[in-house]
């Protein structure tokens, strides 16, 4: 079975001349982070750092910014430029280092900045150090590696991506009251409660342990364990965990995006912003930027391939 590796949303920008050939201008990506571990403890698979990124995480991230150096090399200048790209991410510890991983591949190692001979010694300290600064050479920093500006906001102000949050949307406090009133969410009750009690068997947990308002946390532990090689008690191959799956992505889409008037709610501030982005290089604004970088999570990607019509709650839960 092929699970899940790292989605990844990027927007190509083409500006057309009716006389030329199409040229690529710039480039925008929206990531979710790489590997981590569960954010709850509902299976109790012996994680201690809740929603941190795993090692396999950082690895993912950098291989993925190795590879879109290798495809749009020669859109990216070689050297860090602030005018020509521009790196956001959420105010969360497994995006912010998802999206320093990545950008360590996007600028490798020998791209960072080198000092002339005559700002070596500008770069020492005013008192006596110990340290073996010769190995530098003329490096900034070994190997030349550079350091980049990750801008983030909190995530109680961060509209374009905390859009789900009650307390940035309020209207959406309606939506999730009213949802377990309704016969949709009653008839998928019906129909994953077998699944919640078997894997609450195997698991050794008192029956109605799992229900639909932890129900995702079982898949969340069980593809975390996944990325971690670790043993799990339900195998990847099965139909158990098909329906995990499955059980999964359905409430996701239905507690979030069941609405074209909810979708329009948490989609709307992200797409002001992509849009902003594209016209300020249009009318001039921002006349160098070829690349804008967004570190952040499923959600938000969910809710974005909606916008862009390449998913549906429909099809999700047929």
């Amino acid at each position: 079975m092929k699970l899940p590796y790292l989605v990844t949303l990027i927007l190509v920008c083409i500006f057309k001349n009716l006389a030329e050939e199409p040229k690529l201008a710039m480039v925008i990506e929206l990531f979710r982070h790489g590997a981590r571990e569960p954010l709850h403890h509902l299976l109790d698979t012996g994680w201690s750092h809740l929603g941190e990124l795993t090692a396999v995480g950082y690895r993912q991230h950098y291989i993925e910014g190795l590879e879109l150096r290798r495809r749009y090399d020669s859109l990216l200048p070689k050297h860090f430029d602030y005018t020509t790209t521009s790196f956001r991410s959420t105010d969360y510890n497994r995006t912010l280092m998802s999206a320093i991983s990545h950008l360590a591949g996007l600028y490798p190692f020998q791209t960072g900045p080198v000092l002339a001979e005559s700002e070596v010694k500008l770069a020492l300290p005013p008192f006596n150090i110990t340290v073996d600064i010769v190995k530098l050479g003329s490096d900034a920093l070994p190997e030349r590696y550079q350091p980049l500006p990750i801008h983030t906001v909190s995530s109680h102000d961060d509209a374009a991506f905390s859009s789900t949050h009650f307390d940035i949307c309020p209207n959406l406090a309606a939506y999730a009251k009213e949802m377990p009133t309704l016969p949709d969410y009653k008839n998928m009750t019906d129909v994953f409660t077998p699944n919640f009690e078997k894997i609450a068997t195997i698991y050794g947990l008192d029956p109605g342990k799992i229900t639909m308002l932890n129900a995702k946390q079982v898949f969340d532990s069980l593809i975390t364990d996944y990325f971690a090689n670790n043993e799990t008690k339900i195998e990847y191959n099965t139909q158990l965990f098909k329906n995990i799956t499955y059980i999964h992505d359905s409430i996701s889409s239905f507690e979030d995006f069941r609405t074209w008037d909810q979708i329009r709610l948490t989609m709307t501030p992200f797409l002001r912003e992509i849009i902003s982005r594209i016209e300020a290089r249009f009318n001039g604004s921002t006349p160098n930027a070829v690349w804008y970088t967004y570190s952040a999570h499923d959600t938000n990607l969910h809710n974005y391939l909606i916008a862009f019509n390449l998913s549906t709650f429909t099809s999700n839960s047929s």
